[in-house]
């Protein structure tokens, strides 16, 4: 549907998402963005290839100290060349992680989206998806079973040369989903998916691999995709880097082709996106919690702290690391350790001076198979 909405979603999807980890650790965090965009249109289309200015500002956050997360962003594009419309987007949505069991977990995911694109591809689009997701570790490997639903309305119009497409309205919907597995390789986060979606359009298909790396600092992935369509088979995927500039300034950059999308048809384009991202706002909780996220990543660093001051010595154990104790640091009366753990749901404990504890106000305390309570830990994808 041309050049300003291939884009449009491109710059969407590269923006909105946050940062693996990234709200983990924070009450409130607010960025502002600014960069180019460059899309190829789908070959035998009638829009030409664009360039455009956008900016925007993105924030993320928790409610309190519970499971909860809430994300919005609201972004601009201008076209500078070319024949890509100007485009706008609103973006909200919540989220809500947390153990379902002894070490099945749950995150789930809620959004809006308004948007629109001016002449000549114009387009207005109103959206709401929910992505569930199911998670189960095996040692280091987590099995994974996701959900996708929508539905939306949407209207389209080309002033282009040639005949004159009329303003046209659409009902839209889907919904499916299907399995993954995510496996740490190294400093590498892998992560295989299939699934099937059928939608107000046709039927999809979808096959994809994401492999994701950092040193907690600079962040890459790579992503490949095979999508089958009503319109044939389609392959697809992207390259993706993150790199801190200092002083609360990064630089993203993305390339690559964009996927299908089974709610509004979006179609396969070429693009190119680089952005400069600067923090306006970062609050962290004040209040003392047991773990707190201090590095992003495909393994994020998660800090533990227990205050025990009259202790002799304290290990944190876990499931994360198939339980086996490590001895943490005391300063000052408060026992800490930093810990690698892949993104999924655990359950940990300590052990002080040889007995088993876990703090009366834990997170997410459930019992095991001995009657003992453990504390959950939840680490965001």
């Amino acid at each position: 549907m041309g050049a300003g909405r291939s884009a449009a979603f491109t710059t969407l999807a590269l923006l909105v998402v946050s940062v693996p980890g990234a709200t983990a650790a924070q009450d409130v965090h607010v960025d502002a963005d600014a960069g180019f965009s460059r899309s190829q249109p789908p070959a035998g289309s009638l829009a030409e290839p664009a360039t455009y200015f956008l900016g925007g500002v993105r924030a993320n956050g928790h409610p309190g100290t519970g499971p909860g997360r809430w994300f919005g962003s609201l972004y601009g594009g201008v076209g500078l060349q070319g024949r890509g419309g100007d485009w706008a987007s609103l973006t909200l949505g919540g989220g809500w992680s947390a153990a379902l069991g002894r070490k099945l977990g749950l995150d789930a995911r809620v959004e809006g989206t308004a948007f629109a694109v001016g002449s000549p591809t114009w387009f207005r689009a109103l959206t709401l998806q929910g992505v569930p997701e199911l998670s189960y570790p095996i040692g280091s490997v987590s099995l994974l079973l996701r959900g996708r639903l929508g539905i939306g309305g949407s209207r389209f119009r080309e002033d282009l040369p040639g005949p004159r497409s009329p303003t046209s309205g659409s009902h839209l919907w889907f919904a499916g989903g299907g399995p993954g597995i995510r496996v740490p390789v190294g400093d590498l986060d892998v992560t295989g998916r299939a699934g099937a979606f059928g939608s107000a359009g046709g039927t999809y298909g979808l096959g994809s691999v994401e492999v994701s790396g950092g040193d907690g600092r600079v962040g890459w992935s790579a992503s490949f995709q095979l999508w089958g369509t009503p319109q044939g088979a389609r392959a697809t995927g992207s390259i993706g880097v993150s790199l801190p500039l200092g002083g609360g300034w990064k630089l993203f950059g993305s390339g690559g082709r964009t996927e299908p999308d089974p709610l509004v048809g979006t179609p396969v384009a070429t693009y190119a996106t680089g952005v400069v991202s600067h923090s306006l706002v970062r609050r962290e909780r004040e209040t003392a919690e047991l773990y707190r996220e201090v590095r992003s990543g495909p393994r994020p660093t998660i800090r533990f702290t227990l205050r025990s001051p009259g202790a002799r010595e304290v290990a944190l154990v876990g499931d994360f690391n198939r339980w086996k104790p490590l001895v943490m640091q005391r300063r000052d009366g408060t026992w800490t350790i930093r810990v690698r753990v892949a993104p999924g749901t655990y359950h940990f404990g300590f052990m002080v001076d040889g007995k088993w504890f876990v703090p009366a106000d834990a997170p997410g305390i459930v019992s095991d198979a001995w009657g003992r309570d453990n504390a959950t830990l939840v680490v965001n994808p």
